[in-house]
């Protein structure tokens, strides 16, 4: 079974605005409290990032082959303009998104049916981080079976 979260988080990790913007530091959780992150992209604190967490407040529809969920979606930066350019870089790939597209998981290849915003941006900030970020919210449905799944069965 395709896992909905991998499927967004190494869909928005593939895009070159995010790649050229965040350099890899795309994941479920912030990895800011490690001091050992590694290269090719450290989280130190003055990097940008993006973080893709399932909400939780989408009621599951069991009937159909698909996950459907909403996003919350924190892009962090050392000040509030960073943290905008992680936001655009993450925009840019939502409306570059227009039809359905293959995600390599590591359960298999995945199909993202859509990603959509659900709301506009909030301007805020973490004081345990001491960084400023904007949150989103962003909706999206997947299959829940591999695409090698489907052809093969």
């Amino acid at each position: 079974m395709i896992d909905p979260l991998e499927t967004c988080i190494n869909h928005v990790l593939a895009h070159p605005a995010v790649q050229a913007t965040v350099e890899g530091r795309v994941g479920a959780k912030h990895k800011y409290a490690q001091a050992t992150s590694t290269p090719p992209a450290p989280w130190l604190l003055t990097a940008r990032s993006i973080t893709l967490a399932d909400d939780g407040n989408v009621a599951p529809d069991i009937s159909i082959g698909q996950h459907t969920g909403r996003l919350d979606v924190r892009c962090y930066g050392s000040s509030a303009y960073e943290a905008k350019q992680a936001y655009l870089a993450f925009l840019a790939c939502v409306r570059a998104t227009e039809t359905r597209c293959a995600v390599i998981t590591q359960a298999g290849t995945a199909l993202l049916y859509w990603l959509v915003m659900d709301t506009s941006p909030s301007q805020l900030y973490d004081s345990d981080l001491s960084l400023d970020f904007v949150q989103c919210f962003a909706r999206y449905a997947v299959a829940e079976t591999a695409l090698e799944e489907v052809s093969n069965g």
